[in-house]
């Protein structure tokens, strides 16, 4: 019970559902060709801050279950679903400062 008001307290899940929500949207209203860039920094310090050692995976995305994850701690983690039927490709993080950028493009699928 402690550990889950800690990571509520210090934002992991909070910004976990944001950033999970905001991506399925996008994917939601894109189409086939659209990319993606979002400056995900602050999840990256969230996670961090969290102990999470591996931030260039924070962002996983199923395109068998058109789902999308973050994971901001490293005992749990947010999924989202969406319902645009494309792929998501070519997913990759480019850390720098001042931002750092979750990159993705749409795909058609099949």
């Amino acid at each position: 019970m402690s550990a889950f008001l800690y990571l509520q307290m210090n934002g992991a899940g909070l910004w976990g559902d944001y950033y999970t929500k905001q991506i399925a949207l996008l994917i939601d209203q894109g189409k086939p060709g659209d990319e993606f860039h979002l400056d995900v920094g602050k999840a990256v310090s969230i996670a961090q801050k969290n102990g999470v050692s591996d931030v260039v995976n924070l962002f996983v995305f199923s395109n068998e279950n058109n789902e999308v994850c973050a994971r901001l701690s490293p005992s749990g983690k947010s999924c989202v679903s969406y319902f645009n039927d494309v792929k998501v490709i070519g997913v990759k993080t480019e850390f720098g400062v001042p931002n750092t950028v979750l990159s993705f493009r749409l795909e058609k699928n099949g």
